[in-house]
């Protein structure tokens, strides 16, 4: 492992400790509303592992602790990494298709190889924000605002470009607001006639990056905020779909905005969700 070769840099390990808190103040400010079901599994799987549970605040509060007591150095995450690849047991568990001969031979030859770890300087991310994203045009004005429901506490916007926004007030979703943008006709846009890329869609189309940000890049921008950013196809519709809170949802709502404005289109994750799907063809 590279890790192994050179330590990563202190602000690597930032931004994924950064990536972890922000995980765990979610997880406290949506305790109030969670579901009765989730705890009484996490007691249980506890129990079976020996192990016991405690309130979002009291691991947040152990992680902080670890954090000021500096355990998370370039130094200390390169010993646990190689301790972690340390050991001379060897183990290989092959899937084939067919009987082979050879197979062990192979199996042998790759574990064997010499796998040198990967050169090159790491990319400094550490400048990476929105205003690194491409630029938006002036934003859309409300021409219409109706209630549909006003029981449930919806309501529909539209917008002069003719989009429309449809808002819902949930009070058991204390601290979350979820997000869904639905744009084009999905499946049935899809021409039955010819093949299409979009079976790597859900595999590619968000690591394909914005602009000139690939997913490295996107991952380094969002990490330290509740953010997301899903893709998948539906019948009626393509979708961008993520979970956020009030204060990233500015963000979150830009960030969706700009893959549409300016979508990256790079080669290598069509490449690796090709490999993927053609490696899992023999085992089917």
């Amino acid at each position: 492992a590279a890790v192994q070769a050179a330590p990563p840099t202190q602000a690597e390990i930032d931004r994924e400790l950064a990536e972890i808190e922000s995980g765990m103040k979610q997880r406290i400010a949506t305790a109030p509303v969670e579901a009765g079901m989730k705890i009484a599994d996490d007691l249980v799987q506890a129990v079976d592992i020996n192990e016991t549970v405690t309130t979002p605040e009291a691991s947040y509060d152990i992680f902080r602790t670890a954090v000021a007591a500096k355990m998370f150095t370039p130094a200390t995450v390169q010993a646990a990494a190689r301790r972690v690849f340390s050991g001379v047991a060897v183990r290989a568990l092959v899937n084939a298709h067919k009987p082979d001969p050879a197979i062990v031979t192979k199996v042998a030859s790759a574990l064997q190889a010499d796998v040198k770890a990967a050169s090159g300087k790491r990319k400094s991310l550490d400048k990476i924000s929105f205003a690194s994203l491409p630029k938006l045009g002036a934003p859309g004005k409300v021409v219409e605002r109706t209630e549909l429901l006003p029981d449930l506490q919806i309501e529909k916007l539209r917008f002069a470009n003719g989009v429309n926004l449809i808002l819902r007030k949930d009070p058991s979703e204390t601290g979350k607001v979820y997000v869904n943008v639905r744009f084009g006709h999905g499946r049935r846009a899809i021409p039955g006639d010819r093949p299409t890329p979009a079976w790597a869609g859900e595999m590619a189309l968000v690591a394909s990056g914005i602009g000139t940000l690939g997913q490295e890049e996107l991952d380094a921008l969002i990490g330290k905020r509740q953010m997301g950013f899903d893709f998948d196809i539906q019948d009626d519709a393509f979708r961008f779909s993520a979970q956020t809170n009030k204060d990233d949802l500015a963000d979150q709502l830009r960030l969706f905005a700009a893959k549409l404005a300016a979508p990256g289109w790079d080669a290598g994750p069509v490449n690796r969700a090709k490999a993927g799907v053609l490696a899992s063809y023999a085992g089917l």
